[in-house]
């Protein structure tokens, strides 16, 4: 984890401290590196849940348009092959799909 001391962002003053009296991580700061961590590895279990779909041909493209006005936001999704292919193709043989929950990191 890397930080920019001159973004403005950090103060020697106010704020949460990031480093004990020791020069180890605070609570705080322990608390961003296990979160920043976790992220890290869900992510990598989504890229690799994609390559699973991607192999298996089960993606298809979409066009999502997103029209913000001044209090709220609509979005209009498209497909632009037709149809839904993931329901079509996992409804052929659902047994033959399956996704583990547990989390990566083994917990």
């Amino acid at each position: 984890m890397a930080y920019d001391e001159a973004s403005g962002s950090f103060d020697k003053k106010k704020g949460d401290p990031l480093f004990d009296d020791g020069g180890s991580p605070t609570k705080f700061l322990q608390e961003q590196i296990d979160f920043l961590r976790l992220f890290h590895a869900e992510s990598k279990r989504t890229q690799e849940f994609l390559e699973v779909l991607k192999k298996e041909d089960l993606l298809i493209p979409y066009n999502v348009d997103i029209v913000r006005g001044a209090d709220h936001a609509r979005f209009a999704i498209r497909a632009t092959g037709g149809g839904n292919a993931l329901e079509e193709s996992m409804s052929r043989d659902r047994r033959k799909y399956r996704w583990n929950p547990a989390p990566a990191h083994g917990m």
